[in-house]
């Protein structure tokens, strides 16, 4: 696979994520982008459908923590089933990035929000909540933290 599918590169797929992903893989399973994340389960798009799907038991059962689970952004391979209404995730590629937070309380876990953001914008209220020393982080390259400063 040489050339990346149109349907792909309108949602996103680029050369970096093509050498990410193994040509024996690509004979097995379809590539997908995760657009929404419920509770148990996922809703993928190979570009043309969007598809409720659920996780193989292999991700499920070696997940350390919540970031090894599917973000909205992320790319899974995936097989596609009834007709395309329904798919099976058998694995998330290698991220360019991750926007995560700390999951509130004392225990250092981390709640993901986003993966593959190449540009984020970040909204906050200017209500009395607002505190301009505190600082945000976003990721602003291949596993790298930039900071946003707060413009007066």
């Amino acid at each position: 696979m040489n050339n990346i599918p149109n349907k792909l590169e309108k949602i996103g797929f680029d050369q970096w994520l093509l050498g990410k992903v193994s040509p024996g893989s690509l004979e097995q399973f379809e590539l997908a982008r995760v657009v929404a994340v419920h509770k148990d389960s996922y809703t993928i798009s190979n570009g043309e459908v969007d598809v409720l799907a659920e996780l193989v038991g292999k991700i499920i059962f070696s997940a350390a923590s919540p970031v090894d689970y599917p973000a909205v952004g992320d790319w899974v391979l995936a097989n596609f089933y009834d007709e395309n209404t329904f798919a099976i995730i058998h694995e998330v590629l290698s991220r360019k990035s991750l926007l995560k937070r700390k999951t509130p309380g004392k225990k250092v876990d981390f709640q993901l929000i986003a993966a593959n953001v190449d540009v984020a914008f970040i909204v906050q209220s200017l209500n009395e909540n607002l505190a301009p020393q505190q600082n945000l982080w976003v990721p602003s390259g291949h596993n790298e933290l930039g900071q946003i400063r707060s413009i007066p």
